[in-house]
């Protein structure tokens, strides 16, 4: 389940996704893109209707606001998943007042054009580096950084209100199974995250919110074999 800005189709989810493609080899991998739906619901819809012939006790990974996706559709499918792994995961009510705050410090004029009605895309490579890997460049080289920008395409607007802004964001019901969170100490969506009423177990991990895709696979080797060991373990 792909988190913003690189959900629309499978050519994006799979550049998110690649480490996690190439390392789960033999697995019957299923990528969940959303197309042009524009509001959660329509993500939760279009993601239950491609799962729809998977029998019961699956496994997840979820990035990022991918795991409010899977959320509604294992509300829907309560047997669905045997365990779900979140990577960056946004918890029950998405993104923080307190990050949402610090954001608008960030990327204030693509926020300013969300509640104008307009997608949210961000506008320069400072604002990337700032957001995904915590204002520091720990990729070094800046190929990566031009990667990551040429993976991310507009989120749509109402999307983004409904997993931000108080008023308008959506509660999603806990997981009804066991949940592993890899919460990285930098980054800037989670860092705090506490999942609270999930059967949760966090492990709090070096890295930030590219930890999912990084230049040198490496670096997210450790964190997809903790995942691989405990999906084993069912």
């Amino acid at each position: 389940f792909p988190g913003s800005w690189g959900n629309q189709n499978e050519k994006y989810v799979r550049w998110w996704f690649r480490h996690v493609i190439s390392f789960f080899t033999g697995w019957n991998i299923i990528l969940i893109s959303y197309g042009s739906a524009a509001t959660l619901k329509d993500y939760i819809d279009t993601a239950e209707a491609k799962l729809r012939g998977v029998p019961d006790g699956a496994f997840a990974i979820c990035y990022s606001a991918g795991s409010q996706t899977a959320r509604g559709v294992a509300a829907k499918r309560p047997n669905l998943f045997k365990k779900v792994a979140l990577i960056s995961g946004l918890e029950r009510f998405g993104i923080r007042m307190l990050v949402l705050l610090h954001s608008l410090l960030i990327v204030f004029k693509p926020l300013w054009r969300v509640l104008k009605g307009h997608d949210l895309m961000l506008d320069t490579p400072d604002q990337l580096v700032a957001l995904m890997m915590n204002g520091t460049s720990n990729d070094g080289d800046s190929s990566f950084k031009r990667q990551l920008m040429g993976a991310m395409h507009a989120e749509p607007c109402k999307a983004v209100k409904q997993l931000a802004l108080p008023p308008l964001r959506l509660w999603q019901q806990p997981f009804p199974c066991p949940v592993m969170a890899i919460v990285p100490e930098n980054d800037f969506f989670v860092s705090g995250a506490a999942y609270t009423g999930e059967d949760v177990q966090i492990v709090r991990t070096a890295g930030d919110h590219s930890l999912i895709c990084p230049d040198n696979f490496q670096r997210v080797r450790p964190t997809l074999e903790r995942i691989m060991t405990w999906f084993d373990q069912s």
